[in-house]
């Protein structure tokens, strides 16, 4: 469905954060994921190309495969199809948020303390806990909401307003990612192995 997809004249800006898939992985699955589970939960999922996918994905030699899944399907579902999605657009920005929030609106924090799940950079976009945050929290809130304020205004995410790093444009040769972090800063090929791979499976 996805490699149908086309963005004909439209400029897209799309992103994801490094954990987004953790607090739906541990809301469905309450307890610990065994191997024979998590073999499982692929082949109902991947079918016939479960094998390629355990080779690509092997279990971890931990009792529990929930982080693993999680990991899976951040890159399958979002950070993956994301890619997908920018390579199809004739203009394109994309993101990673990398920066975890002080305090995490899921309800197990101990399980996602100091990660990045979904919804967690809104805080920093809107500024919501703008009075919590370190001063280094602070000014990658500012920073970040700079970046849309401007797109906004100009559509131009670079200006008027000054930002700390010029956001490059995605092309197909050089995958150049926004990372927001402290100090914010560019990276190429995000994930591309296994971006590679998830491509070659579908989506």
């Amino acid at each position: 469905m996805i490699a149908n997809t086309s963005f004909p004249l439209k400029i897209l800006i799309i992103g994801t954060v490094t954990d987004k898939s953790l607090p739906f992985l541990y809301g469905l699955f309450r307890r610990p994921v065994s191997v024979f589970e998590y073999a499982e939960i692929l082949f109902g999922l991947f079918g016939n190309n479960f094998f390629k996918v355990v080779e690509h994905f092997p279990p971890d030699e931990v009792n529990d495969q929930r982080p693993l899944l999680a990991r899976l399907f951040t890159q399958w579902t979002f950070t993956c199809s994301s890619r997908l999605f920018a390579r199809k657009a004739p203009i394109a920005y994309t993101h990673v948020f990398t920066y975890p929030p002080i305090t995490n609106g899921a309800s197990n924090s101990s399980v996602f303390q100091g990660h990045v799940c979904h919804g967690d950079e809104l805080y920093f976009l809107f500024e919501a806990l703008r009075a919590n945050l370190t001063a280094a929290g602070r000014r990658l809130s500012s920073n970040f909401a700079n970046y849309w304020t401007n797109y906004a205004k100009s559509q131009d995410l670079n200006q008027p307003i000054q930002v700390p790093l010029i956001w490059p444009r995605f092309h197909n040769d050089v995958m150049k990612y926004l990372c927001f972090q402290d100090p914010i800063e560019t990276m190429d090929n995000y994930f591309k192995d296994d971006c590679d791979f998830c491509d070659k499976i579908g989506y």
